[in-house]
Order: C-alpha cells, then sequence, then structure tokens
C-alpha cells in the first residue's frame, strides 16, 4: 500500500497549518511569513499576497471589495504601496 503524506515546513508541519498561539494572515488564514505588513488594529498580512491584491484590485471587482472589507476591519495597513 502506497501511503500518502503531506509537505511539510521548517516547523515539521504542513505548510498552511497554523498552530493555536501562532497568528495568522488576515488575506489567506495561512502562517504569517517573515516579510509582515502590518495593520493599525495589530492585525498582519502576508506582504507577497497582500501585494498581489493590491495589483489585482487595480482591475475593481472581488480584490478590491477584499481591500476595502479588511481595510474596514482592521484599519489602514502600514507601509501600503
Amino acid at each position: 500500500m502506497c501511503r500518502q503524506t503531506l509537505p511539510t515546513d521548517a516547523r515539521g508541519r504542513y505548510s498552511a497549518s497554523v498552530g493555536a498561539d501562532e497568528p495568522c494572515c488576515v488575506l489567506t488564514g495561512g502562517p504569517l511569513g517573515a516579510r509582515l505588513l502590518t495593520f493599525s488594529n495589530g492585525r498582519c498580512a502576508n506582504r507577497e499576497w497582500w501585494s498581489r491584491v493590491r495589483v489585482a484590485a487595480r482591475e475593481g471587482g472581488a480584490a478590491a471589495a477584499l481591500l476595502r472589507l479588511l481595510t474596514a476591519w482592521c484599519g489602514p495597513a502600514d507601509g501600503a504601496h
């Protein structure tokens, strides 16, 4: 029988898992990496994914609505370009 396994990261856990005591990205729900974007209420997002959504939001639609929602919920992002 072939046993399937999920890929793990440096923590030895599945790369998308977040422990109960770990903060998660407000955008993806995944673990935060080293490059963070902090919002005025203290929540954080992964800077790479935030940049991707900002680029997509230029076209309007769902990505723009998502940015409006996150800004209303978390406040402005520090250093967002």
